[in-house]
């Protein structure tokens, strides 16, 4: 509850239906994974991750991790537990790959783009570089890395 994006986890988990759980709210028994309830533990088969891959299992990444669950990474190898959105795949969340979308829209569905992307820089090139040492004041941080206009 005390992360930036709570509202939007908050909301996803409303809109799919399903749980919206902390690390302490999960625990490993036997290569499975629980969810601590009311009524009992029950058991989960799939998680739809919201928290950075250092944090996820203490026994594998960070120990001193407080966020995640103790043996979730091995209930998965196991197969025991289906981890929607892998280790790895922070890729795929880097805000830099928004810049290709319009891209993706027109090559892989053969048409505009209908909403139009929030200005995002590539910093690597010399021209959007300038342009955003120019403006810092007026720009808003979107991550590590990445700098996002402010609406």
């Amino acid at each position: 509850m005390y992360n930036s994006a709570y509202f939007e986890h908050a909301f996803l988990a409303q809109q799919m239906g399903i749980e919206l759980v902390e690390g302490k709210d999960l625990f490993v028994k036997d290569d499975f994974v629980y969810m601590r309830t009311t009524r009992g533990p029950q058991r989960v088969d799939v998680i739809y991750r919201r928290i950075d891959d250092d944090f996820l299992d203490p026994l594998q990444f960070r120990a001193d991790s407080m966020l995640g669950a103790p043996g979730l990474m091995l209930a998965a190898r196991l197969g025991n537990v289906t981890i929607a959105n892998a280790v790895g795949n922070g890729v795929a969340d880097d805000k830099l790959l928004y810049t290709y979308v319009p891209d993706l829209i027109r090559y892989y569905l053969a048409e505009e783009p209908i909403l139009k992307n929030v200005d995002t820089w590539r910093l690597e090139e010399p021209d959007a570089l300038e342009e955003v040492l120019d403006r810092l004041d007026e720009l808003g941080a979107g991550g590590e890395g990445e700098i996002l206009a402010a609406p």
